[in-house]
């Protein structure tokens, strides 16, 4: 890891810009600034900082050195193999010996949707028979998780692909009409497909998200329910000053989930975690400067590549964050804010590089 990071420190240096330095300087700041709250407990912060150092801001840089080539679907194919082999040896071969069980599987599930996401590109530029079968693989590895969130995020995921791929066909009349039909059709057949899902995952997987579907409650979770009622109520109340980077665990923690571990105690969704932290004002800023530079890049993509990468990102990096998972700790999150604050497009970057 350190020879790689010196090897790309040259490019990553080149690299920076304006907004990189902002938002070093503000997650600085924040932290800072949070260690001064009279309630303030260091032992988030000693949690956070290491995943935040080791794992997110790596990201962050990465995705900013990402340029288009011919062989960059083949990177992200090879690394969406890589993440569904390690999720299939956790699942299978841990099982077998005794190590795990279904409970183990639920983050995997998140690991499994980053590999959807990063299929994406390969799946609507090339339409290859190989990629439409290992995003069928992740897929059925993603429901034997168990994991409810990522696999309704995969869902969109899938339907922006099939829209994608439709767009400007011939034939993209009778697709959408066929999209439809199935809609409306898999919902009402759900009875009979799910329970056959099931007899084929066997005991190879978790029937967590198929039984929550048949029972009728996959959106259901009252734990998330209270939790967004006591955010809410917290920042109602702090419209100007929230609670501080970190600081909200202790609230939640308090008011929620006193026999969880404290690390464990967020908003289980972005908007919130952000209004508690920073109070309802200064959150909205910023949410709105978060739009801001992801519509920004959108629209300054040059090439399809990086288009689909940036949705990929999105769908990977923030919308999980709309019903699970904090942002401090969250590794797509920032490879998504890495990727919108470049200052450069795809097409500039390797013609550049070509004439170096």
């Amino acid at each position: 890891y350190a020879l790689l990071f010196c090897k790309v420190l040259p490019r990553l240096l080149r690299s920076l810009n304006g907004i990189d330095l902002v938002f070093l300087s503000f997650l600085t700041v924040v932290f800072l600034t949070s260690s001064l709250r009279k309630n303030y407990n260091f032992r988030i912060t000693a949690n956070l900082m290491p995943t935040l150092l080791v794992q997110c801001l790596p990201f962050y840089f990465s995705a900013k050195l990402v340029h288009s080539s011919p062989k960059l679907n083949r990177y992200l194919r090879c690394t969406a193999c890589i993440l569904l082999l390690d999720v299939l040896r956790k699942m299978y071969l841990y099982r077998a010996i005794g190590i795990a069980d279904g409970q183990h599987f639920l983050s995997e599930g998140y690991i499994q949707l980053n590999a959807l996401c990063l299929m994406l590109a390969p799946l609507v530029m090339e339409h290859k028979l190989i990629d439409c079968f290992l995003a069928g693989v992740i897929l059925f590895a993603e429901v034997s998780t168990g994991a409810r969130g990522p696999l309704l995020v995969a869902g969109l995921l899938f339907a922006a692909a099939i829209l994608l791929l439709c767009r400007g066909k011939k034939y993209s009349k009778f697709l959408y009409m066929g999209l439809m039909i199935c809609a409306v059709a898999i919902p009402l057949s759900a009875k009979f497909i799910l329970p056959a899902l099931a007899r084929i995952m066997g005991s190879s997987g978790s029937l967590r998200s198929i039984e929550s579907l048949l029972n009728g409650d996959f959106l259901k979770d009252d734990a998330r329910i209270t939790i967004a009622s006591t955010s809410l109520d917290y920042i109602r109340d702090h419209l100007l000053i929230g609670s501080g980077v970190g600081n909200d665990r202790i609230f939640i923690h308090r008011e929620v989930w006193p026999a969880v571990n404290i690390n464990g105690c967020y908003s289980h969704n972005f908007f919130l975690e952000i209004g508690m932290q920073f109070g309802l004002i200064l959150g909205l800023v910023l949410c709105c400067l978060l739009a801001f530079l992801i519509i920004r890049r959108y629209n300054r993509c040059a090439l399809l590549q990086e288009k689909l990468l940036l949705i990929g990102f999105v769908f990977a990096g923030f919308l999980p964050l709309m019903i699970s998972g904090s942002y401090l700790r969250w590794e797509m999150f920032y490879a998504l804010m890495g990727f919108a604050a470049r200052s450069d497009s795809f097409g500039r970057t390797s013609l550049n590089e070509q004439n170096s």
